[in-house]
């Protein structure tokens, strides 16, 4: 999947070149999901990085220098310019995580805050526990 670093640099995201699956997550700086799910993505992160190599795909390069440099990614993020991957992967709403395993093949595909049924999906997946979704007045909007 061919990205752009945040300098500016055209690169690429290989999944066949891991020995093990790749966690993208998908997000945007505006997005208010997004901001509620922060805990959770950086808990995941914190806890499965041995197993899982984890990416931040931003869909718009708008505020987002500002975005990584509040919020502290615990990985690197880029921007997406691939749009045959975008559609492929049916990538837009944020945010979004998926799973992809060194073959390509896409082990599991999350839409939306780690709360309720996606929570339990993504910790079943995972085997972990996390914190949940914070609501949005709890963060400011």
């Amino acid at each position: 999947m061919s990205v752009k670093t945040l300098e500016g640099e055209n690169t690429s995201l290989g999944w066949s070149t891991q020995k093990k699956g790749t966690v993208l997550y998908v997000f945007t700086p505006a997005c208010h999901w997004c901001k509620s799910n922060l805990n959770n993505i950086k808990s995941l992160a914190a806890t499965q990085s041995d197993g899982y190599r984890f990416v931040g795909l931003s869909l718009t390069d708008k505020n987002l220098k500002e975005y990584l440099d509040r919020e502290h990614l615990p990985f690197p993020a880029f921007i997406a310019t691939d749009r045959k991957a975008i559609i492929e992967l049916r990538l837009g709403s944020t945010p979004q995580t998926l799973v992809i395993l060194p073959s390509g093949k896409v082990a599991i595909n999350i839409t939306g805050a780690y709360k309720g049924k996606l929570l339990a999906e993504v910790e079943n997946f995972f085997s972990v526990h996390l914190p949940g979704a914070l609501p949005l007045e709890n963060n400011g909007f």
